[in-house]
């Protein structure tokens, strides 16, 4: 048990080590504070230049949920045979 405590107490420090160098490396001196990095990104997506029909075309999401909700049939209840089954088993 102690040795499992120090060995855990071992890492713990070995990681709190490790981030304190990463903090020094990682100063930023004043001069690069005052720069401000900008970069021109291009448009991913292209200008869409669509008609009325068009638009007319896209489905209503509302009638494909209730077209697919109203397919949907809840489960039959289970019979009595099943329901005694169940209950030996357990």
């Amino acid at each position: 048990m102690i040795k499992r405590s120090v060995l855990a107490l071992f890492i713990v420090l070995l990681f709190s080590s490790n981030r304190g160098g990463a903090q020094e490396v990682n100063i930023i001196s004043g001069n690069q504070l005052n720069q401000p990095v900008q970069t021109a990104v291009p448009d991913t997506f292209p200008l869409l230049d669509l008609e009325e029909t068009e638009l007319d075309k896209i489905p209503d999401l509302r009638a494909q949920f209730e077209k697919l909700n109203s397919s949907y049939s809840s489960p039959a209840t289970p019979s009595e045979n099943l329901l005694r089954f169940l209950k030996k088993t357990r």
